[in-house]
């Protein structure tokens, strides 16, 4: 069995001592062995942060999200241009949660306060004409996402 001392400046293993698999141990073994120093990753050692958390099929983009781009509309005006377009929003205050996919479409639009069904359509059909730029993980490839938008039409 292999202790955990020292012999000649070469650190001998120890079963249980925090390395990661089988893989640490030949790792440290090899550097023994060579007569290398000792390097070795251990189970305390800080990690990447761990990925956002998925709800459904999409990321939700939180403190956890580090890495990850926002969605945004193309053109920053367009949102506020097309909610002040629709004649049934005017004097609408809510807050709408909605999906942006992988290719920029919206969808799954939830109200934190419930909308009339005519209110609702105005409020989709705005933030549909606009064209969204998706959300990308830490390698730039796109994912699909919650966003949180609050909405006041005067």
């Amino acid at each position: 069995m292999l202790g955990g001392r020292r012999e000649e400046g070469v650190a001998t293993p120890r079963w249980g001592s925090g390395l990661r698999g089988v893989a640490g141990a030949l790792a440290l073994l090899g550097s023994a062995c060579a007569g290398a120093p000792v390097e070795a990753v251990r189970d305390d050692a800080p990690g990447p942060p761990p990925p956002p958390a998925v709800v459904g099929d999409y990321v939700r983009l939180d403190e956890d999200a580090r890495g990850y781009s926002r969605p945004y509309p193309d053109d920053r005006e367009c949102l506020p241009y097309a909610l002040k377009r629709q004649k049934a929003l005017v004097g609408v205050e809510n807050s709408v949660k909605f999906a942006v996919m992988r290719d920029g479409s919206l969808r799954d639009f939830i109200y934190l306060k419930p909308e009339p069904p005519e209110v609702a359509a105005a409020i989709e059909a705005a933030f549909r004409s606009c064209r969204w730029e998706p959300a990308l993980d830490p390698k730039g490839r796109p994912v699909a996402v919650w966003l949180i938008q609050p909405i006041k039409v005067r």
